[in-house]
């Protein structure tokens, strides 16, 4: 069951920034380079620049190297733009959900059997994790989902305590909204949502208002 309030979503989720910086000794985003985790990492950088915390946040990008080139674009300009954070940009051989194949439900992007198929090179970047000096362990072909807790895994065990924030929202699918109203907001694996009771509107009022 929905509960509405009068209190704004914007202002809901500050007081969420707030209770999560206050709590942990990183903040870590999941970044897509999609809209609502877009929204949310620069909500993030606002807070944090704004209470003095830069040094507590960090962000990374699950890189599945044949992604639309207007979101690599997009995620390459945020690296610019937050140089000042901890970042990671991860380009792994993970095994991703496939939908344009009769023969399996899966692929492996940055497969390195099949560097003559990929779409593009690695991406110039500093902080680039591939195969060669990824710092844990995983399996070719593991799941996405699973690697990325790997890693999430290795960040806490090397900066301490990390909340995990991830830009779901209710709205986006009854799945998502079963996951936050079973579990909440945040979870006892430290995963927080802190954009979970956003609209669609919400997220492109916020990208005109704050110029993101």
């Amino acid at each position: 069951m929905k509960i509405y309030k009068k209190q704004n979503v914007y202002d809901a989720t500050q007081e969420r920034l707030k209770y999560i910086f206050d709590s942990y000794q990183n903040v870590l985003v999941s970044f897509s380079g999609g809209k609502d985790s877009g929204v949310l990492l620069n909500l993030c950088y606002d807070y944090a620049r704004s209470t003095n915390q830069l040094d507590k946040l960090a962000f990374y990008h699950l890189d599945y190297e044949a992604q639309y080139k207007y979101t690599t674009d997009y995620v390459t300009r945020t690296f610019e733009r937050f140089n000042d954070v901890r970042n990671f940009w991860l380009c792994l051989p993970v095994g991703a959900n496939c939908g344009c194949s009769m023969e399996t439900d899966r692929w492996i992007p940055w497969n390195p059997s099949e560097k003559q198929l990929w779409c593009r090179n690695y991406p110039d970047i500093e902080n680039l994790i591939y195969i060669l000096n990824c710092p844990f362990d995983y399996d070719i072909g593991e799941q996405d989902y699973s690697v990325q807790e790997k890693f999430c895994e290795w960040f806490e065990k090397e900066y301490g305590s990390t909340a995990i924030l991830i830009g779901i929202r209710c709205d986006e699918s009854l799945d998502r909204y079963n996951a936050i109203s079973n579990n909440g907001w945040i979870t006892k694996t430290n995963k927080c949502f802190p954009i979970y009771d956003w609209k669609t509107e919400d997220i492109w009022t916020a990208n005109a208002k704050f110029n993101y």
